[in-house]
């Protein structure tokens, strides 16, 4: 009998997409996947086996209790070392920190590390510019979120994962800030979602006023929440429907909320 394969994903849940990912591959024969998060908040879900499948800290500086963030940095640490030494395959994602062991455990176990690059991590807002003016003016008029994006921080971030020899996971956006001399190869996906978790709920189109709209934005400074009020406004002056903005929901209520829009 063939051993399976033995799959970390580390060392986030970003946008919930590494527990989608590792349930979806759970369901393969021959394969295990497991997860380690150095973080956790209301907006993520971790998927249908939670306590089997993860490995969950929270490693938050804290001014009032350091012991505190050094007892959970070091925690965290042994859970990365742990399953780095446990994984045949590891995949990663957003920034990863040279100055930790497990960064060095990578590069000398020479096991093949995939990285995934969703947004912030190695976003190069003058490239953004160039496609997307209400990018362009959110980012100069400072109600964007995420102003720590920059060339220089995109590029030293692709350069640590250079030396670990990984190759990039990346949807298409992510691809315009590739440093293709770092990385001549990448494969090529799209952010991945759970359909069971949306039931489709059609228009009626017979009667507008019952239309629902429902707007979601993890970051209300970094998601176009300003463009779609305006537009809402403009629509409202000439159709009659509901519109609803949901912020600072678990994502368990979000999804209850989504699951009763006609548009999303």
């Amino acid at each position: 009998m063939k051993k399976p394969i033995k799959i970390l994903y580390a060392p986030y849940n970003i946008a919930s997409m590494p527990a989608i990912t590792i349930d979806a591959l759970n369901k393969i024969e021959g394969v295990i996947a497991r997860g380690v998060a150095i973080d956790n908040n209301q907006y993520l879900d971790f998927g249908v086996n939670k306590k089997q499948n993860w490995n969950i800290h929270v490693v938050d500086s804290n001014v009032k209790k350091p012991w505190l963030y050094i007892i959970n940095l070091f925690l965290a640490e042994l859970s990365l070392i742990k399953r780095i030494l446990w994984a045949d395959i590891i995949i990663w994602q957003w920034d990863i920190k040279i100055y930790m062991p497990h960064y060095w455990l990578i590069k000398l176990s020479k096991k093949p590390i995939i990285v995934e690059w969703l947004g912030s991590d190695i976003r190069i807002p003058e490239i953004v510019f160039e496609h997307n003016p209400y990018f362009q003016e959110a980012f100069k008029n400072n109600t964007y979120t995420y102003k720590k994006e920059s060339k220089a921080r995109s590029y030293w971030i692709q350069y640590k994962f250079k030396y670990l020899k990984a190759i990039p996971y990346l949807c298409p956006e992510m691809t315009l800030f590739l440093n293709r001399k770092l990385f001549p190869n990448y494969y090529s996906t799209f952010q991945r979602i759970n359909l069971n978790n949306y039931i489709p709920n059609y228009p009626k189109l017979d009667n507008l006023s019952q239309l629902k709209i429902i707007h979601s934005p993890s970051s209300t400074g970094a998601k176009g929440t300003e463009y779609v009020r305006s537009a809402i406004t403009k629509l409202k002056r000439k159709y009659n429907f509901e519109y609803v903005e949901i912020t600072n929901k678990s994502h368990k209520e979000a999804l209850n909320s989504i699951r009763t829009a006609d548009l999303f």
